[in-house]
């Protein structure tokens, strides 16, 4: 990934050296809009040790998630913009065990945040952004009800590979920290991850379109 960021960056240097004339859509009243998506895949094994006279055992389970963010931002200064971004994110895992076979667990997951989003650019193109999501969901049985508590901050340095004058091709380093809380069972977690990741991004001139 750190190599496909430098790639990028390095087509970004050579496809503004060669279009030079290509102006900068950073300016006040624009409108910006965009986001990415990433996929993964995972494979865990666990291996439990049997104490007689249960046997050892080992858990297998297989993950699969599709992430993806989109947002929506207005330019009210001259490089600097203020918006909205929401985050989904889809997850499943399955669960085997090496003694039956047969699917012990299977957890899908859907999860949604929104918050606010800034962005700062400079005149080269690289732009500094920071972001920040909430969320609330319950989750009812016939016996319980627990409510989940998540919000997450991040911020990151990115650049915007102009191909036009409205699209942008844009890598971005980002670090996110995640908080979910669950104040019924007093169960707190707390995840911070650095993510590389490459996305799109439109630029609409409001100014000259009118």
């Amino acid at each position: 990934m750190k190599n496909l960021l430098l790639v990028s960056l390095m087509i970004g240097c050579f496809i503004q050296a060669s279009f030079g004339q290509i102006e900068k859509p950073f300016t006040k009243g624009n409108i910006l809009s965009g986001g990415s998506l990433a996929m993964s895949f995972g494979s865990i094994k666990d291996f439990k040790p049997g104490i007689d006279p249960l046997p050892s055992v080992t858990y297998s389970t297989k993950s699969k998630a599709i992430e993806s963010n989109l947002s929506l931002g207005y330019f009210i200064i001259n490089q600097f913009a203020l918006g909205l971004k929401y985050e989904i994110l889809l997850s499943r895992e399955i669960t085997t065990s090496s003694l039956t076979s047969e699917t012990e667990w299977d957890i899908t997951n859907k999860d949604f945040l929104i918050g606010p989003v800034m962005r700062y650019y400079t005149k080269p193109g690289i732009f500094i952004e920071g972001a920040a999501g909430f969320r609330i969901l319950k989750y009812i049985t016939d016996d319980d009800e627990l409510k989940w508590i998540k919000y997450s901050m991040c911020t990151g340095i990115g650049y915007s590979i102009l191909i036009n004058n409205s699209v942008a091709i844009e890598p971005i380093i980002s670090y996110r920290f995640l908080n979910t809380d669950i104040p019924e069972i007093e169960e707190n977690e707390k995840l911070g991850e650095l993510n590389i990741s490459v996305g799109f991004q439109i630029y609409l001139n409001m100014i000259n379109s009118r």
